[in-house]
């Protein structure tokens, strides 16, 4: 671009905001140029918005039973927001989805717009689990509908006394099996 006499070169943004390290410090690079070529280039530094991370895992959310998942997360921002700071809030691991509907999210992009000068919220590391598998709140392990079931048949095939009544048995547990294994392969 050429203004009056000068040509005026733009290059592009002050800073980069991916919430990656940045490899040098933020600012503009200032040239001037002449008709057989450069004159002179230098790089301006320039105040940078501040940047914080900040991950929490899915099990993190329901440790604390006197509080709501979403104030939770709440708390955890307070610190890190002020009017200078763009915040990226990275959620992890695995819900339900009746856990992940407790999860107030507009509550919490609102406290971003309000507290700080930007917040996103990264969810591509949050996966939600078939309803059929839910997490035990004592032992952490995860339950399998399909484990359930099997564990459940076999129970009642060995208890069995009568022959066709553990034929039965087994029979309605292959076609529970089979119903459950088409129930999840449905779009």
């Amino acid at each position: 671009m050429r203004l009056g006499q000068t040509d005026v070169v733009v290059a592009g943004a002050t800073q980069c905001i991916d919430f990656s390290t940045p490899d040098q410090a933020p600012g503009f690079v200032f040239l001037g140029l002449a008709e057989d070529g450069l004159r002179w280039c230098n790089h301006v530094s320039v105040e940078a918005l501040s940047m914080q991370r900040l991950s929490i895992q899915t099990k993190e959310l329901w440790a604390n039973d006197s509080s709501s998942p979403t104030e939770t997360i709440l708390e955890r921002l307070r610190p890190l927001c002020n009017t200078d700071t763009m915040v990226q809030l990275r959620l992890e691991g695995e819900l339900t989805r009746s856990a992940y509907h407790q999860l107030d999210l507009n509550q919490i992009r609102r406290y971003g717009e309000e507290q700080c000068f930007a917040l996103a919220i990264d969810d591509s590391a949050l996966s939600l689990l078939p309803e059929q598998e839910v997490l035990s709140t004592e032992s952490g392990e995860r339950f399998s509908l399909r484990e359930e079931l099997i564990a459940l048949a076999d129970e009642k095939i060995a208890v069995a006394t009568d022959e066709q009544e553990k034929k039965s048995l087994d029979s309605t547990k292959e076609e529970l099996l089979s119903a459950l294994i088409e129930m999840k392969n449905r779009p």
